[in-house]
């Protein structure tokens, strides 16, 4: 799921997701610096990302950019950036360091997939599908399930509902279990009244880990859609007990399971 609202100072789901998938590319990078500058400007973006994943965005800016000092030809360090300018809501800069990350490095999935999601939470569904499905087609992308299911979360806000399915069904066919792209599956077929389906892709993504509260929260829909008055309230028990002062859990007692 691509996250969506963000507050200044207050890192969102998804910065904090790419900002640890960057922080290990660093790490992985780092053994690769072959002159003093390179090395420095790695040392100066992995302590940026640090902060900025603490939330410190002042200093995090400020090491980002003695990175780039070092080394401007660094891609990681102009995405990772990028994502902090968005963050403080400085869309225009935000825009120039993605554009230049790519410039740099197009064949980076990683990179192609964070501009496409930056692309999709300014609205730019289109242009934000085709560089995500080109991310996920890229052969030398470790994970691209995660670029499909951002392309049909994207176009699902579209909606090209058609899309977003196929998108979903890709990223599983990459990684069966993976399970951002099984819920929204799920919430797919519970729309269309399709309960034994959205029932079948729940419980699939039920069998892998722990759920977030919302995804709690359909399964306690989809039960109850198919008369299953005691798995409903299992799935409600359980979302009271894990997350009791959740959005998720206050919507309970519409659904009659307070």
């Amino acid at each position: 799921m691509i996250a969506g609202s963000k507050t200044v100072g207050t890192l969102s789901p998804v910065v904090l997701v790419l900002a640890a998938m960057f922080l290990a590319a660093c790490a992985g990078g780092q053994s690769r610096a072959d002159t003093d500058d390179q090395e420095a400007a790695l040392s100066h973006l992995q302590l940026g990302i640090h902060y900025m994943r603490q939330g410190r965005l002042n200093m995090a800016k400020e090491k980002m950019e003695e990175s780039l000092r070092f080394d401007n030809r660094n891609a990681m360090a102009h995405a990772t950036i990028a994502l902090l300018y968005e963050q403080i809501e400085d869309q225009r800069m935000a825009q120039r360091h993605y554009r230049r990350a790519l410039r740099l490095d197009g064949d980076d999935p990683a990179i192609r997939n964070t501009y496409g999601t930056y692309l999709c939470r300014q609205g730019e569904y289109r242009e934000a599908e085709e560089e995500l499905v080109k991310a996920a087609r890229n052969r030398l992308y470790d994970t691209p399930e995660v670029a499909w299911t951002n392309a049909g979360a994207c176009v699902r806000r579209i909606p090209d509902l058609e899309a977003a399915e196929e998108y979903f069904r890709n990223a599983i066919r990459a990684r069966p279990d993976f399970t951002d792209a099984l819920w929204h599956l799920a919430d797919m077929q519970y729309e269309r009244g399709e309960y034994l389906s959205a029932r079948a892709f729940f419980q699939r993504m039920a069998e892998h880990g722990d759920m977030e509260p919302g995804a709690i929260l359909l399964g306690v829909k989809i039960e109850d859609a198919l008369g299953d008055r005691d798995e409903a309230e299992r799935y409600a028990a359980l979302l009271k007990r894990q997350h009791p002062d959740s959005e998720h859990a206050d919507r309970l007692a519409e659904l009659g399971y307070d």
